[in-house]
């Protein structure tokens, strides 16, 4: 099961650069090529208050960069500053997120880090993939629940440190990655319920 799992995500990834290479340049190409339509359209439609660098998607995914501004601390005092002044349960994107899923009458349930780590690491490697210094672990994860139960989507959150020469980091880049389609199904069947109960924080 897990290697055909590693293999599915190989795929989803290879997919997700050939896409990356011809990706839509309107709104209304992105909105056709994405697996949930009523998701993407509304992150399209808000861009100009999302603040991120770009917003791309697909059939299995939607993904927003944001460069996260800091002063030149350690990486763990780094780490700990951007946990200070974040709530991404709360931000622009988290809110825009909830207000989508309820719209067509699904729940949003908030997890806890270990949550979000484990869908951040299944899900499909962005244009940083080489970058050896990466971080799952610094934000809860937002789960929608269609009225039968089965997991809708997902929203969760994966950083990028670059490496500096004396081990410090200025500033860093944080993905909010929204798994939708075929992605979410698999990942839906890999993490378990266990793992779930344990992370449940509330319901949105």
């Amino acid at each position: 099961m897990k290697k055909w799992f590693k293999l599915f995500i190989a795929s989803v990834a290879i997919i997700g650069l050939v896409n990356g290479c011809v990706e839509p340049k309107t709104p209304e190409q992105m909105i056709a090529s994405s697996a949930d339509k009523k998701m993407m359209s509304a992150f399209v439609k808000n861009k100009s208050k999302l603040k991120g660098e770009y917003l791309s998607g697909n059939s299995y995914n939607i993904s927003l960069r944001n460069n996260i501004e800091t002063v030149p601390f350690s990486l763990s005092r780094h780490i700990g500053s951007y946990a200070s002044k974040y709530d991404s349960s709360r931000d622009t994107i988290a809110r825009l997120y909830i207000k989508t899923a309820k719209s067509r009458g699904n729940k949003v349930k908030l997890y806890k880090t270990s949550v979000n780590s484990a869908m951040a690491r299944l899900a499909p490697q962005g244009s940083y993939a080489s970058i050896s210094l990466k971080r799952y672990d610094l934000d809860p994860a937002l789960i929608e629940f269609d009225k039968n139960g089965r997991i809708k989507s997902a929203l969760v959150r994966r950083h990028y440190f670059p490496y500096l020469h004396n081990k410090s980091a200025r500033a860093h880049d944080r993905d909010s990655i929204i798994l939708i389609g075929e992605t979410i199904r698999q990942i839906e069947m890999m993490v378990g319920n266990a793992r779930l109960a344990n992370g449940y924080i509330t319901t949105l």
